[in-house]
């Protein structure tokens, strides 16, 4: 697509077309429509409520929304839209975050998604593409395993490589004495599964492991336990050597007669057998290269061969013809009431550029100017709310209220959606009726606390009352963590997160109560994406139909 030349008579804009990925709700998108310059062509996003939301509030229900990347071929969307003009998403950063990075497997999926990511560049070639992820993502911890077959690729071979022992479990005799299976089972890429206890029972047993008090935990969960021991030898297909099914069998007995100390010993030696070939399995089902295995000493170890994740996507997309840059945007910058920090990855073709550098998205506001809590829902405290999903949940805007810049923008439409909210328990309204602005759940009186088995653990965002003076903290699944409304003691509702976010009114969350939370938490906020937009249109000598710094500053109106 050429750029229009705007003196020619009879100008209209054109529009760029957009292939969305990992698109949620559909925040960052959203912020590209509002420019007036970019249409979706097709969305992937694999979870159904998020698709109904993003079909809701994208062009009509007319987008086409794909589930499963793995089962997109870009070459196929090429062929359907045409070029694209723009690539736009933020593979699922849970492999990147340092809150939820998965400690438990050895290879996190949502890491490779990133490479599927890369893939739909590969095969796409747009203009350019926008990755948005969290700003730990550059961090030297986070890594991709050597995979075989990955020794021929140049962009990986002129990566600075690491050496890593992995302790995937403690060693025991059970180990040592069969490490030639394992060798074998790695060698010959033989399918492991049969092995496996079903992931239900492993829990279980973990649970019973961990446990302090197991007697305690069985009593809790006597039907749940009860239930697995009646299934028991179901749980095994195949075993990995005699001595370890003595062992699992034993750990059944244990458990019928309640000999804790047994159950304990018993438990914890499946878990370590368990441990080694889930991970083998990872390696196994993932092509890594192990360059060696420790199987004598006190520990299972796995030797292997780690690159590290950004440079590696840096690497590959500029290989690929496009100037890259990447930036940490704080979300309060651009006008939303929030401090939330997200990596923005911007890459534009080369030929685009004409040798210019690619530029930071330009700051609207300074923190002393930062949008606050009140500026983005104090207008929306005295509107009545609904426990429940249903047609009580969107209310007609009241006329003759005084909106500022911030809720004047976001309220764009006569109906406001989603004012539902969690009900509240007796013991949380008293700790709501305990806090006051800016406090959480560690301001409470130790009484207040007795539900939790270690208060001192507990995150600062939990039970956390907001305060109508201040910038909002990152917005996550305020219903998980139990935020308050500044003075009402009450939850935050869904409409409220969506303001913190910066979703306007206009933009309808569909799915359960919780689902709505859980998109708007893991959105993109629409105001930063707006201008991330309005950044690649100038890269490429465009702009909007209004930038966003013009539309905030403008005199609102009710």
């Amino acid at each position: 697509m050429e750029i229009l030349n705007k003196s020619r008579v009879g100008y209209k804009m054109c529009k760029y077309k957009l292939v969305d990925l990992f698109a949620g709700a559909g925040g960052l998108s959203y912020g590209f429509l509002q420019t007036g310059r970019f249409k979706v062509e097709m969305a992937v996003e694999i979870n159904e409520s998020a698709q109904n939301t993003y079909r809701k509030n994208h062009d009509n229900e007319k987008v086409e929304i794909k589930g499963n990347i793995l089962n997109v071929d870009f070459a196929d969307v090429k062929k359907i839209y045409g070029d694209i003009d723009f690539v736009i998403g933020g593979p699922p950063c849970q492999g990147f975050s340092n809150a939820n990075r998965q400690k438990s497997t050895l290879i996190s999926n949502n890491n490779k998604l990133v490479k599927e990511y890369i893939r739909a560049i590969e095969d796409l070639s747009p203009r350019g593409f926008i990755l948005e992820n969290v700003k730990t993502m550059d961090s030297d911890k986070h890594k991709f395993y050597l995979a075989k077959g990955e020794e021929k690729d140049s962009i990986i071979d002129a990566l600075e490589k690491k050496e890593e022992h992995v302790q995937v479990a403690t060693n025991s005799y059970i180990i040592k004495e069969n490490k030639d299976i394992i060798y074998n089972f790695y060698n010959n890429r033989l399918d492991i599964s049969l092995y496996l206890i079903e992931y239900e029972i492993l829990i279980f047993i973990k649970n019973i492991a961990k446990a302090k008090d197991i007697n305690k935990y069985m009593d809790k969960n006597k039907k749940s336990w009860k239930l697995s021991i009646i299934e028991w030898n179901k749980y095994h297909c195949e075993y990995f050597s005699e001595k370890y099914k003595n062992i699992f069998s034993r750990l059944f007995y244990g458990l019928e007669q309640k000999d804790w100390d047994e159950v304990r010993i018993l438990s914890a030696e499946v878990l370590n057998v368990q441990n080694v070939l889930y991970k083998l399995k990872e390696v196994i089902d993932n092509n890594i290269v192990v360059s060696n295995f420790d199987l004598d000493g006190d520990a299972v170890i796995f030797e292997l061969i780690s690159y590290n994740i950004f440079k590696y996507v840096k690497s590959k997309l500029v290989s690929l013809g496009y100037k890259v840059d990447n930036y940490i945007l704080n979300a309060a910058d651009y006008g939303v009431a929030q401090q939330r920090n997200r990596l923005i990855i911007i890459g534009i073709k080369n030929e685009l550029l004409n040798g210019r550098d690619i530029e930071e998205p330009k700051k609207i506001y300074t923190q002393e100017k930062y949008m606050k809590i009140g500026d983005a829902i104090k207008d929306l405290e005295g509107y009545k709310y609904s426990f429940k999903v249903n047609e009580y949940s969107r209310l007609k805007r009241v006329e003759n209220i005084e909106y500022g810049i911030l809720n004047g923008y976001l309220a764009d439409s006569r109906i406001i959606p989603n004012m539902v909210i969690t009900e509240t328990t007796k013991v949380a309204m008293e700790r709501f009726k305990a806090l006051k602005p800016g406090e959480n759940f560690h301001s409470l009186a130790d009484s207040l606390k007795t539900t939790y088995t270690e208060p001192s653990r507990t995150q600062s965002s939990v039970y956390k009352r907001l305060d109508y003076n201040t910038t909002c903290g990152t917005v996550t699944n305020v219903r998980k963590a139990m935020w308050i409304h500044p003075e009402k003691n009450r939850a935050l509702s869904v409409r409220e997160a969506a303001r913190l976010q910066s979703f306007p009114d206009s933009f309808e969350f569909l799915g359960t109560k919780d689902q709505q939370y859980q998109q708007i938490g893991n959105a993109v906020p629409p105001m930063l994406a707006r201008v991330i937009a309005e950044t690649v249109l100038s890269l490429i000598g465009d702009e909007p139909e209004e930038w966003l710094k013009d539309k905030l500053h403008k005199k609102t109106e009710n």
